[in-house]
């Protein structure tokens, strides 16, 4: 893909050499504001903040979040930038210019519709 050959050329590390962690569960990009919600899972900040005003349920588990409060994940943000500096190339999604538009439960809702269906355990 495009956004692959410049990064390749740019020297930036593909998002399926990042830990899987340190990606948003909507944008699946790396979290440079990372919050976590009431069920505990975390998300870039703009990201669940668009998603929360249209939907109380979670991304992830569909469940009903029992709060829209978010709270900064200080711990992961301070080991996204820990990894950034130990591994120079690691592209966060400001700095690569490439971000994706932000999902919505309908846009999500629509996704897993017509993506092939996933074993889970």
């Amino acid at each position: 893909s495009r956004v692959a050959a410049v990064s390749e050329a740019a020297g930036i590390m593909p998002p399926s050499k990042v830990p899987t962690s340190f990606l948003c569960p909507i944008t699946h990009e790396v979290m440079r504001d990372p919050v976590s919600t009431s069920d505990g899972q975390s998300y870039e900040r703009r990201a669940i903040d668009h998603w929360l005003q249209h939907s109380n349920l979670s991304p992830l588990t569909g469940e009903q979040l029992h709060s829209k409060a978010l709270t900064r994940n200080h711990a992961l943000r301070n080991a996204i930038g820990e990894y950034d500096r130990a591994q120079p190339g690691l592209c966060l999604a400001e700095a690569r210019g490439q971000s994706r538009p932000l999902a919505t439960p309908t846009t999500r809702r629509h996704a897993r519709s017509s993506a092939p269906a996933r074993h889970t355990r």
